[in-house]
């Protein structure tokens, strides 16, 4: 599979990357595994999972699947945050966004993310306030990159902006869109 470099950085990650939404609920370990090997088999490396999908499910799953076959120097791990705390609001506040990164970093037994992927926009937190503790992800370790979600233009070009100017070195990297001809019409 081809490999390419992830947006200006030194980062390179297959062509396809491995969706993993249905683990935990329509998908069960076994099967899971099976794709994850026939996967990475065909030289991918991206996995793409979620603290939301099927409640934090999938990311046990993947985190169990990497310890037992030894996967994770394999694997470039792409995990989202959906920035929804105790209430249904999106809350991309410091502490939510810690408490959920260590969660997602304790389900997958690992100490560090490849990407960390802010999913959403959050009207209520300073955007000052989300970027400064994404790039804190950074400077500890806990994430390597920084990218974001389901975003419109304007909230994307505000992220990157922010973040440029708060730390230029630790910028946003990609942006995760969906990108179906269906949902175009």
């Amino acid at each position: 599979m081809q490999l390419r470099r992830l947006g200006n950085s030194g980062l390179e990650v297959s062509a396809i990357g491995l969706g993993t939404l249905t683990w935990g609920n329509e998908t069960d370990i076994h099967e899971a595994k099976d794709c994850l090997r026939a996967f990475l088999d065909s030289g991918g490396n991206l996995v793409d999972i979620s603290d939301q999908y099927s409640d934090g499910v999938a990311e046990e799953i993947l985190g169990e699947l990497l310890a037992d076959e030894g996967y994770r120097p394999n694997v470039t791990l792409m995990s989202k945050t959906s920035r929804r705390g105790e209430s249904s609001r999106t809350d991309s506040s410091r502490r939510h966004l810690m408490r959920s990164l260590d969660a997602s970093l304790k389900r997958l037994g690992t100490d560090y993310l490849d990407i960390w992927v802010l999913d959403g926009f959050d009207e209520c937190t300073e955007l000052d306030e989300t970027v400064q503790t994404m790039q804190q992800a950074v400077v500890s370790g806990k994430a390597r990159y920084l990218a974001i979600a389901a975003d419109a233009a304007w909230q994307v070009t505000a992220t990157h902006l922010t973040a440029k100017h708060l730390s230029p070195g630790i910028g946003v990297i990609a942006c995760q869109t969906e990108y179906s001809f269906l949902s175009r019409l």
